[in-house]
């Protein structure tokens, strides 16, 4: 079995470069389906962009609102509220409202 160390990268590039390849992504399970929406580059679309990203999810039937504290952050972020939403930030509600789905959904 292989492991790989936190720190490779394939990628060699000048951490100045992030932003014009990294773009904003939200991943939201429903119904054994997945939502996908993505945004631009960082540098040309800026971190406002999770607005509108988590608005469109949030206006999406199939988000289940106050289900946990991952789709609380969503409506939050999708109203503008606290600060913008970062690729780092995203990542801890987007599994919490995961797992919350995966629990609920579960046949027991």
């Amino acid at each position: 079995m292989d492991s790989v160390s936190p720190f490779y990268s394939d990628a060699d590039l000048d951490p100045k470069l992030m932003p014009t390849v990294m773009t904003p992504r939200l991943i939201y399970p429903f119904k054994h389906s997945h939502f996908v929406n993505r945004g631009s580059s960082m540098k040309s679309g800026g971190y406002e962009q999770y607005v509108g990203l988590t608005k469109a999810l949030c206006g999406q039937g199939f988000f289940r609102s106050g289900n946990s504290t991952g789709e609380d952050y969503f409506y939050e972020k999708s109203q503008g509220i606290g600060k913008n939403a970062t690729n780092g930030t995203v990542v801890k509600p987007s599994v919490v409202a995961h797992v919350t789905y995966m629990v609920l959904d579960a046949k027991l």
